[in-house]
């Protein structure tokens, strides 16, 4: 089985390294503060903006409280610019939409989860000859959410996130 996860990883390098060499890619960091109707949440992730292909995602942790428990988990976003303005030099503005999911784990031995489509408006800065972008975001994200708590009514759900981060251009 070891054998298995290691040559499957390779496999998994050995066919992604080759298609981002030709692109530029930015990677860092960005922190959400994500409220909804029932919840407040927030999450701390890992982030990735291709150039050439006009596609931005997302993946990392996520915690909060929903229905006054607390709940920790994880959650991800890939999301389509199809709009990217430049305001003066360095200052840009962007539109995007995509698709975003949660898992989370409940205190109450629960567990939720949510996916749904996102639209999102944006600004971004770079810095240091275009080494460096900070950005800010606010997404609407109408969604889906499953409980597995019977007493509890799963359907649709209007989440806000707004999120920021820093990536570096390389």
């Amino acid at each position: 089985m070891n054998h298995f996860i290691k040559k499957t990883a390779l496999l998994f390098i050995l066919l992604t390294v080759p298609v981002f060499c030709g692109f530029c890619i930015g990677a860092g960091v960005q922190l959400g503060v994500i409220p909804s109707g029932e919840s407040l949440e927030f999450s701390a992730a890992g982030t990735m903006r291709l150039d050439r292909i006009p596609i931005q995602f997302a993946f990392g942790l996520n915690g909060g409280s929903i229905d006054d428990e607390c709940i920790f988990g994880m959650g991800g976003s890939v999301d389509f610019i199809f709009l990217n303005i430049q305001i003066i030099n360095n200052w840009n503005f962007y539109s995007a939409a995509g698709l975003g999911g949660d898992f989370y784990l409940g205190t109450n031995k629960n567990f939720y989860t949510s996916a749904g489509l996102r639209a999102l408006l944006g600004m971004d800065f770079l810095f240091m000859d275009g080494f460096l972008q900070l950005y800010f975001q606010q997404v609407i994200e109408p969604c889906f959410v499953f409980k597995n708590d019977a007493t509890y009514k799963n359907g649709l759900c209007l989440k806000f996130p707004i999120e920021a981060g820093l990536r570096f251009q390389f």
